[in-house]
């Protein structure tokens, strides 16, 4: 077996949907953010100016247009998406690598004590930086 052959295998078994979901549900969940986040900075910003949520978003809106809630959504979808479709991504194909890695352990915890490792190869897995 060449490197190859194996990276042609370890290529198709890989489950791309969960890169695709992982994408598009975090450009989703920050995209529909980005105007509160733009009256948030406005606010941070400029403090004497806009003072309160509701007021701000009206005081942008008449000076600026309503337009000006969705700057920045570009990169927010770019960015966010690409950060949720390696996260969710690599996530879920290296989670079935930790409980194969723990497997053997466990089973050998379990002949000595009677307990096992339950979810820990789960949790492990799940730790993403």
């Amino acid at each position: 077996v060449t490197s190859a052959t194996s990276a042609a295998s370890i290529a198709s078994s890989i489950d791309y949907r969960y890169f695709v979901a992982g994408g598009s549900c975090a450009a989703i969940s920050h995209g529909i953010t980005t105007p509160i986040d733009v009256v948030k900075t406005r606010m941070q910003s400029n403090p004497e100016k806009y003072d309160k949520l509701l007021p701000a978003t009206a005081t942008i809106i008449r000076e600026e247009g309503a337009s000006t809630l969705v700057k920045g959504l570009g990169p927010t979808l770019v960015g966010y998406g690409i950060e949720g479709a390696l996260k969710f991504g690599i996530y879920e194909v290296t989670k079935p690598l930790a409980v194969r890695a723990f497997r053997g352990w466990n089973d050998k915890l379990v002949k000595r004590s009677g307990v096992g490792l339950g979810p820990i190869p789960f949790l492990i897995a799940s730790i993403m930086p």
